[in-house]
C-alpha cells in the first residue's frame, strides 16, 4: 500500500493533469492544503494523544461488531492489584480509575494496545517493556505518586485535562510505529500520563 506521503503526491499529480490548462479553483487548492494538513499533523496528535488516527493509505476497516466495551479478562494479579468500585470501573493503589471508553471500548484494553507495537503505525507508538497489563498498571501507580511528589515531572494542561510527562529514570519501553523503527527503536524514560480528574485516558511511554 503505498504511504501517505506517496499518496498526497498522487492527489497533486492528479490535480495537475485533471486542470491541465485551467486554473484550479478555490475548493480544489483547499482540499489539497486540508490533506497535506492532515497528513503531517496526524502523527503529531497520535503522539501527544494516545489516538490511533486513520490514515489515507489504510483506510478504516468495517467493523462486524460492536466495540466491546468490557475490560480485557482479569488476571489473578490484576484481581489482587485493583478493585471493583462500579459497572466495568476499577481503581488502582494509588486512587487512579479505569472505566469505559476511548476507541479500544475500556481504558484498560487501551493500556493493552500500548504493550506491542505497531510498525507499520503512521508516527510513533510508545510500547511498554512488558506484556503484563498487571505490571502496566504498577508502573503508571508509581509515576502519578513521583508526579504528586513534582519530582522530575512536567505539567501542563490540554482541553481541561491533567498531562504529566515523568521522567522515571529507567527504562520502561520504547519508542515504537514507523517513526520509531526508522530511529531503531530507542529506549523511553518517560511516562506519558494523561487524566481527566482521577481518570485515566491514557499512558504510554515518550523518549
Amino acid at each position: 500500500m503505498p504511504n501517505q506521503s506517496q499518496l498526497v503526491g498522487q492527489l497533486l499529480q492528479s490535480l495537475a493533469r485533471g486542470q491541465r490548462g485551467k486554473r484550479p479553483s478555490k475548493w480544489m487548492w483547499l482540499l489539497v492544503i486540508g490533506v497535506v494538513a492532515y497528513v503531517l499533523m496526524a502523527p503529531w496528535i497520535a503522539a501527544r494523544t494516545g489516538w490511533n488516527l486513520p490514515t489515507l493509505a489504510d483506510p478504516p476497516a468495517r467493523s462486524e461488531r460492536p466495540v466491546d466495551r468490557t475490560p480485557p479478562q482479569v488476571s489473578a494479579d490484576l484481581a489482587k492489584l485493583l478493585t471493583k468500585v462500579g459497572r466495568d470501573e476499577f481503581v488502582s493503589p494509588a486512587g487512579l480509575h479505569y472505566s469505559r471508553g476511548s476507541q479500544h471500548g475500556h481504558r484498560l484494553r487501551h493500556l493493552e494496545a500500548h504493550t506491542r507495537d505497531e510498525p507499520h503505525r503512521v508516527g510513533s507508538h510508545g510500547v511498554y517493556n512488558t506484556t503484563d497489563i498487571a505490571k502496566v498498571i504498577q508502573l503508571i501507580d508509581e509515576a502519578y505518586r513521583q508526579a504528586r511528589r513534582g519530582e522530575r515531572t512536567r505539567k501542563e494542561y490540554e482541553e481541561g485535562r491533567e498531562v504529566y510527562l515523568v521522567n522515571l529514570g529507567r527504562p520502561i519501553g520504547y519508542v515504537g510505529g514507523e517513526s520509531g523503527a526508522r530511529q531503531g527503536n530507542p529506549p523511553a524514560k518517560k511516562l506519558r500520563l494523561v487524566l481527566e480528574g482521577d481518570q485515566v485516558i491514557t499512558a504510554f511511554p515518550v523518549r
